[in-house]
């Protein structure tokens, strides 16, 4: 686990209580398509009050899916990276489902849990500070 001191910013904003965020696993797709499903993923262990974070590198991903609920888009990165985050606190796997604009040649996931988020609020706009 790791606990984000000022990097959490980016994700919450200025002033905001630190989170723990704990690394649970990757995946890549090199097909070239429009929509990728990675099946069963792991989201690691249940806990209350726990937000999966998922990190897409690719061309232009318009929509994440996490077990089939939609999740929202944090912040975008880079041209290809983009953070999206959903409330999960019951399940171990999903299948995580990037839909993307245009096709692309591959599809990287990085997944990640943060707890310790009492009354987080993502932000939802803007780039990096």
């Amino acid at each position: 686990m790791h606990v984000l001191p000022g990097v959490h910013q980016t994700f919450f904003g200025a002033g905001s209580p630190p989170v723990t965020l704990t690394y649970v696993g990757n995946n890549t797709d090199t097909a070239n398509q429009t929509n990728y499903t990675f099946s069963s993923e792991s989201i690691g262990a249940q806990q209350t009050g726990r937000y999966i974070i998922v990190a897409t590198e690719h061309n232009d991903v318009s929509s994440v899916t996490v077990g089939g609920d939609s999740a929202t888009k944090i912040v975008k990165l880079t041209d290809l990276a983009l953070w999206w985050f959903s409330y999960d606190n019951e399940n171990t796997t999903a299948d995580l489902v990037a839909t993307g604009a245009g096709s692309s040649a591959s599809c990287l996931l990085l997944i990640f849990q943060i707890y310790d988020g009492a009354s987080t609020t993502f932000r939802t706009s803007g780039t990096s500070p």
